[in-house]
């Protein structure tokens, strides 16, 4: 349940046996209470509003590798994986299946025997291919987040009271930019709580609860020569 943090009165947390008297099973792991504020009898209306703003950034980012240092690593992994297979390290077989495939999407593989029925036993490793790497050095994680990403919060609050009812009324608006373009999320939530003395021993009340929310997880496309992002 979503509660504007304005109506939050008192939060009171019941563990051991004073859970359990009370809610018996179901609080033996504890109970947290969570009182709203119903506004006070005899008190004028009060009205309170607050803002606050504050923006977001990563603490840390990790620095991807260059094309180059990416290809270098690259030709260590295929390298060792051949000699893995050369060696009898890796079974031939396995690897005709699954290794090699995987190698030639980025480099080329010779055979240098078989086994007489079309299987290779060994390899020679001719190098990268080039059509399977980018030649550019984008660092496309720090293209799709966001700079400075901002949160905004608004709460309304109105309090008060005559001598046989009480009324309160808050809201609540929360806007969060996400740490990556076109993430992000939106909240709403008012609640009004209302009672009143039909006599002096007859009283009634009403609360009312409306609460919105939108979680977007967006996309992020690039058009081919295009070096600022589009949405989608």
């Amino acid at each position: 349940v979503n509660i504007p943090i304005s109506a939050i009165e008192s939060i009171d947390i019941l563990k051991d046996a004073a859970a359990t008297a009370i809610y018996g099973s179901r609080g033996a792991n504890g109970v947290v209470i969570v009182k709203t504020n119903r506004g006070k009898k005899n008190k004028p209306l009060s009205i309170s509003a607050d803002y606050t703003h504050s923006i977001s950034n990563p603490t840390k980012m990790y620095k991807p590798l260059s094309v180059d240092q990416f290809k270098d690593a690259q030709k260590i992994i295929i390298q060792n994986t051949i000699d893995g297979i050369n060696k009898g390290q890796i079974d031939p077989y396995d690897a005709f299946y699954n290794q090699i495939p995987a190698i030639e999407i980025m480099g080329h593989v010779t055979p240098l025997e078989d086994d007489g029925f079309g299987t290779p036993l060994m390899y020679r490793f001719d190098g990268l291919r080039d059509d399977a790497f980018y030649t550019g050095n984008t660092d496309w994680t720090k293209l799709i987040r966001n700079s400075d990403a901002r949160t905004s919060q608004f709460n309304l609050s109105l309090n008060g009271g005559s001598e046989n009812s009480n009324l309160a009324f808050h809201f609540n608006a929360f806007d969060q930019e996400g740490l990556y373009i076109n993430n992000g999320l939106k909240r709403y939530n008012g609640r009004l709580a209302f009672d009143s003395d039909i006599s002096n021993k007859l009283t009634v009340g009403a609360s009312l609860s409306y609460s919105y929310s939108t979680l977007k997880y967006g996309q992020q496309l690039f058009a081919e020569g295009q070096t600022k992002p589009w949405l989608v």
